[in-house]
């Protein structure tokens, strides 16, 4: 699809910051296709464990077709219109995409009715239900031979349960769902949703046919508003339960492995301000978004050799910020790459010297790129439905978006202060991957501070580890 689904992460849906229905964006393009990204404020999270993993289920069931329609004549119906649909989920909102060609004398309502029904009456089966659950506990069980994604993953459970009393989904929970239990999550939280954004690229010619599929597909949600700005979907805030004090470092006991995974990961009691959005996205693209030319990338493949790649951290958890970094360092540099990272982490956020001490032609650099970047994004349709996307779900401020980029300015002191402030009333978990054996002292001499915590990796995926 041409509109590329962003990360981002905000707590469900309830108290409305925009009217209920659908928010229709559209940008013009005469190419004869017509391309919908629909957002839906509910993802896979959840705060009842019998719920765990209803959500997650849903996607391969949509693919089985409807209530009258096996899969094989579902998606032969689709191809006969050149039509294909996906439906995706984060944690906390999902999203649904349509793309076919115009073409002249194409009944396109009959199009739109095959959509809504397999929406609203998706093939939800024993024989369907019982395959998406098998696919999903295979997912899960396959996640843990991915080193890169067990710390990330295992982090990210451990912070929902620990920090947000959330219910991470793992194997023991996907075993006991229920079809019933998942039916009534489906029409609850999606098909019955408040409000929902639709990012349209398309001839405008073709905006009528847009507002019957739109109509059709999501009649639950009611009117379609045209808005040029998009204002951010329904919230419900959930404060999170941290603070400085709270650092935690989990190893993923697995022996045997070349490479020793490790990432840091933060999550802040407190959103940004206005005037701190910027500063951070700017801070985390210098420091390590800005990929092998960051600070961190730098240090870390380039000057040690310790580990071919450096990424940041998704920028918010359940609509938190975060900050930290993720690298797989090789094994026998484990030590060195421990090391290395926490003084990266504390020089990056706790202590930032990094930011002060960089100079001014670095600084002037790295700004250019940023802004270039943005620029370069803003400058197609495609581009422009995903920024408007972003404000929906809530990773860009309707503030800053409605504000010309080259208008866009922070300073060093900014940076420096949101990202110190930020790290100073946030828990942390680190986690690294590997033989805890010899990972276990290392943890502890390289960050004294932190609780060390050992889980065999396989039981990564297992409730019982996040109790």
């Amino acid at each position: 699809m041409r509109a590329v689904i962003a990360a981002a992460f905000v707590f469900l849906v309830a108290a409305s910051t925009a009217d209920a229905g659908i928010q229709l964006s559209l940008e013009s393009d005469p190419l004869p296709l017509v391309e919908i990204t629909v957002v839906i404020p509910a993802g896979f999270e959840s705060a009842r464990p019998e719920e765990a993993g209803a959500a997650s289920v849903m996607s391969d069931i949509l693919d089985g077709g409807t209530a009258t329609l096996n899969r094989e004549t579902y998606q032969d119906r689709l191809a006969s219109f050149g039509a294909s649909n996906d439906f995706t989920l984060s944690n906390l909102y999902s999203v649904w995409t349509l793309q076919f060609p115009i073409v002249e004398g194409k009944d396109y309502g009959a199009l739109a009715d095959h959509l809504a029904e397999n929406w609203k009456s998706p093939r939800l089966t024993d024989e369907t239900f019982g395959i998406a659950v098998r696919k999903l506990a295979a997912t899960l069980t396959a996640s843990l031979d991915s080193d890169m994604s067990l710390g990330v993953s295992t982090s990210r459970r451990w912070a929902d349960r620990k920090f947000f009393g959330g219910v991470p989904i793992t194997l023991d929970r996907v075993a006991a769902l229920h079809k019933e239990t998942t039916a009534a999550v489906w029409n609850r939280d999606f098909v019955g949703a408040t409000d929902i954004w639709a990012g349209v690229v398309a001839p405008p010619e073709s905006l009528p046919l847009i507002r019957t599929v739109l109509s059709r597909v999501f009649a639950a949600q009611g009117e379609i508003s045209e808005r040029s700005k998009p204002a951010p979907l329904a919230l419900r805030e959930v404060p999170a339960r941290v603070s400085g004090a709270d650092q935690i470092f989990l190893i993923l006991d697995k022996p045997d492995r070349t490479q020793t995974m490790t990432s840091i990961i933060s999550v802040a009691r407190d959103r940004y301000g206005s005037s701190d959005e910027l500063a951070a996205e700017f801070g985390t693209y210098v420091l390590v978004g800005g990929g092998l030319g960051s600070i961190f990338g730098e240090e870390i493949r380039t000057k040690r050799g310790l580990a071919y790649a450096v990424s940041p951290v998704q920028p918010f958890f359940l609509g938190h910020p975060s900050l930290g970094l993720a690298t797989n360092p090789v094994r026998p540099k484990s030590d060195e790459a421990l090391e290395v990272i926490a003084k990266l982490v504390e020089t990056g956020y706790d202590k930032p010297s990094l930011i002060h001490d960089l100079p001014a032609e670095t600084w002037d650099r790295q700004w250019k790129s940023y802004i270039y970047g943005k620029l370069l994004d803003r400058s197609t349709p495609e581009g422009r439905i995903e920024e408007r996307m972003e404000v929906a779900v809530g990773e860009l401020s309707p503030e800053l978006y409605q504000r010309k980029i080259t208008d866009w300015k922070t300073d060093r002191d900014q940076v420096k202060s949101t990202l110190e402030k930020t790290w100073a009333q946030s828990a942390v978990v680190g986690a690294v991957v590997g033989d805890a054996k010899e990972l276990e002292p290392l943890v502890a001499k390289h960050f004294p501070r932190y609780r060390v915590v050992v889980i065999p990796y396989r039981d990564s995926i297992l409730s019982k580890t996040y109790q």
